[in-house]
């Protein structure tokens, strides 16, 4: 192909010179024929140039099915091996170098076919590409996990008879020598770990529960009468604003729409509001959806109304379920905001140095009412507490701010299988900022990488955990794949309370980045029977839950 292109080439600058020289001679007719050749060598050009960037893409297409193979059979012997290990072999933390190595060099080979794709022609190759890091990630972090879990029980093992031999070394008539308190020191150090050692076999005794409770299947109606329920008609990859509306559907904010007493809230004068265009359409669907009938339904005029309050929801492309929510929740809010009057008020800051926590809070509290009161911030709204600590001086600093749902990050789990209270303890866990985020401390002015904590200060009635499954590595993206063993009841803890939740559905995603399908699994208000919802189609859920699709989490407070 290079030589045909390098042939045509020089056949072009001919016809260029001979062109010339017949322009200076006026042979029109002379001229016309040369441009017709010319024309004729360049579309040769262009179809030789698109034949070799296909041939291009075919080869990089079979490299990556090449990867996907490879990485597939990796994670299948590493599954294979590690479930046949002895626990001898597991207290051996080398045991688990062969895989970390040939999955850091899968990984490399990735970021090279990755780079070299063009990404307008490698469009097809996505999903695939997407599944290649799911394996290999997979195998990385499950390898270092087991790795060092592997060195906790070698260490844990050893404590204790470690601390015998150097009590046996302590001659109690000679508590003043150097070496008796060299040994004492080294007791004492040992101690140390065997209690950080204690407290890890307390923290897996709670992710053994946690994971007990994580295995449930999906109640079968058992005689009972179920209720018949309606789908949504797709609209055209709407099926990220169906599994949401579904699962609003088994929360207590329904209730208002039901009945009727949402009205009187409405706010027609708010200009962030819609005038009540939005939350008239969502309580024709909510009452369309109660009806008794199996005939699904047509939510195109809410979907317009949404979409004219945020134009990312116009038309027919895929959109992602949470942020449809979150959409959702804001328009409905501000159509029931009956606190916010036509212009916002001004909220002065208010100062928090030597006032405790509580009084910080209730100070944030009352704020946030001058210009916020619905039924949307009474059924999801919670106080989320955030700790700003100055490395330089010790310094604290404390904020409040209400939210509605949570966005938990997929956190790695020294015992191998990731549980929802993994995901909470993750997101409440202490934290240094970021380089080039720095805080300036009000106390000694130092600008430094301060430590960041979040935790709840309060509960909401309906809890909402978005499990932050979407991730980016540099130029890389990926969707994760990683199993979260969520339960049928939740009990948190905040600040303030300890609370008992019961799951009333999920939003699940299949796919990749690329593209993908929502559903949603229901529990129903009247019957209490799970039902799967896939757009119009809707049928009973039965065995166990995905955890491995599941996306967002609907928890109500239990009575």
């Amino acid at each position: 192909s290079a030589r045909t292109v390098g042939e045509l080439g020089e056949a072009d600058k001919h016809l260029e010179a001979l062109l010339g020289e017949c322009r200076k001679q006026t042979a029109s007719e002379l001229v016309a024929i040369l441009l017709n050749a010319r024309g004729e060598v360049q579309r040769k050009v262009a179809v030789v140039t698109a034949t070799e960037k296909r041939v291009e893409m075919d080869k990089l297409a079979h490299g990556v099915g090449q990867l996907i193979d490879r990485a597939r059979s990796l994670y299948e012997t590493f599954e294979q091996a590690s479930a046949n290990l002895t626990d001898a072999q597991k207290a051996n933390p080398q045991h688990f170098a062969l895989y970390k190595t040939q999955s850091a060099s899968l990984i490399t080979e990735l970021t090279t076919v990755m780079s070299n794709l063009d990404p307008a022609a490698s469009l097809p190759h996505l999903e695939r590409l997407d599944t290649v890091l799911g394996y290999v990630r997979s195998v990385n972090e499950m390898s270092s996990l087991l790795e060092a879990r592997a060195l906790e029980l070698s260490k844990g093992s050893s404590y204790s008879v470690q601390i015998q031999s150097l009590r046996s070394q302590i001659n109690p008539n000679r508590l003043g020598t150097t070496a008796t308190r060299q040994t004492l020191s080294e007791e004492d150090e040992l101690i140390k770990l065997q209690r950080e050692y204690e407290e890890l076999k307390r923290q897996q005794a709670e992710h053994d529960e946690a994971m007990k409770m994580s295995r449930w299947g999906f109640d079968a109606p058992l005689g009972r009468q179920v209720q018949p329920r309606r789908g949504l008609v797709n609209l055209g990859n709407t099926c990220y604003m169906n599994s949401v509306l579904q699962s609003l559907m088994a929360t207590i904010l329904v209730k208002p729409f039901l009945n009727g007493s949402y009205y009187s809230d409405i706010n027609m004068v708010n200009p962030l509001g819609s005038t009540g265009r939005v939350v008239n359409t969502f309580t024709s669907v909510v009452r369309d959806m109660h009806e008794p009938s199996s005939f699904p339904i047509s939510p195109s005029n809410f979907k317009n109304a949404i979409a004219a309050q945020n134009p990312t929801f116009e038309g027919q492309k895929q959109q992602d379920a949470n942020e449809f929510m979150q959409t959702l929740l804001d328009c409905l809010h501000e159509d029931l905001n009956t606190a916010r009057k036509e212009k916002t008020v001004t909220v002065p800051e208010m100062p928090t140095a030597g006032k405790q926590d509580a009084d910080v809070a209730q100070d944030s509290l009352n704020a946030y009412a001058i210009n916020n009161k619905s039924l949307v911030a009474e059924c999801f709204g919670f106080l989320q507490r955030s700790a700003l600590q100055c490395r330089q001086c010790g310094y604290r600093s404390v904020s409040f701010v209400v939210q509605t749902s949570l966005l938990l990050p997929i956190v790695d789990s020294r015992y191998g299988k990731v549980t929802l209270e993994d995901c909470l303890a993750g997101y409440q866990r202490q934290e240094q900022l970021p380089a080039g985020s720095e805080w300036k401390c009000s106390k000694c002015s130092a600008e430094t990488r301060a430590f960041k904590q979040l935790s709840l200060w309060t509960a909401p009635k309906t809890l909402v955990c978005t499990l932050n499954r979407f991730r980016t590595y540099g130029n890389l993206a990926d969707k994760v794949r990683t199993p979260i063993y969520f339960p049928k009841q939740l009990t948190l803890q905040t600040c303030l309370s300890r609370c008992r939740y019961n799951l009333v559905a999920i939003v699940n995603h299949d796919g990749g980045l690329g593209g993908g399908h929502y559903t949603a699994d229901v529990k129903g208000q009247a019957d209490g029977a799970w039902a799967r919802f896939s757009d119009e189609r809707v049928t009973s859920s039965t065995g166990d839950p995905n955890f491995s699709q599941a996306y967002i989490l609907f928890y109500q407070l239990a009575c």
